[in-house]
């Protein structure tokens, strides 16, 4: 074994030991709801202006992988829906390379409105206000793996993390009254908007490649 894939061997084994799912009651959703409340009267920053709608997440509350995103496309906006369009055709194929299905993960924005921009990627102050609804989904749904798609996402999670395809990072979230102390892997993995037909280069392509097998690594490591 090289030992690049040593060290990744023994950071997949540190994050097993350590996930913690969320437990299957109706205090999940319960949160959940009472979060997506919170954003749709949410008036922090100035996306509400350009919004048609505030698109929370979707998904299973329970999954192990959660698919963060950095924020709503027009499309998106313009149809209540994450992940429309080509990117979304991409996604679905990047997840069923996962062997995934709807209904098996959970999907998120880290600003939860629409802000004005062609491609939907928002200024960070609008990351930081809305940082407080993310770590509440994340630390509700408790996943064990977070598919952080593009940098930025992937840096604002994990601020240490080298800016490189495929690379783990991890989360935590304190203990709470949502439970005990748990650690969530981070794995980075290009936007599907960039690496859609006709788009992005096969350096991209690659890293779709590396930061899905990271992925799944972790996914298969644990049959619970």
């Amino acid at each position: 074994m090289r030992r690049a894939e040593a060290v990744e061997a023994v950071a997949d084994a540190e994050f097993l030991e350590n996930y913690t799912p969320a437990v299957i009651t109706g205090a999940v959703t319960t949160r959940l709801k009472i979060l997506q409340h919170d954003a749709e009267a949410c008036t922090d920053c100035s996306s509400w202006k350009y919004r048609k709608q505030v698109l929370f997440g979707r998904g299973n509350p329970y999954a192990k992988l959660m698919v963060l995103s950095d924020g709503p496309s027009p499309g998106d906006d313009e149809e209540g829906d994450l992940f429309t369009g080509e990117p979304g055709t991409t996604l679905d194929k990047m997840l069923a390379a996962l062997g995934l299905i709807d209904g098996e993960y959970y999907l998120c924005n880290t600003v939860k409105c629409y802000c004005g921009s062609p491609d939907g990627a928002p200024p960070q102050e609008f990351v930081e206000e809305c940082r407080g609804l993310l770590h509440g989904q994340i630390s509700s749904i408790r996943p064990r793996v977070i598919l952080a798609m593009g940098f930025p996402v992937f840096i604002d999670l994990c601020p240490e993390a080298q800016r490189e395809w495929g690379q783990l990072g991890s989360y935590s979230v304190p203990e709470s009254e949502q439970g005990a102390e748990y650690t969530a892997a981070v794995v980075v993995c290009p936007h599907p908007r960039s690496v859609r037909p006709g788009t992005g280069d096969e350096t991209l392509r690659r890293g779709v490649g590396r930061a899905l097998g990271v992925v799944k690594r972790l996914l298969g490591g644990q049959n619970d």
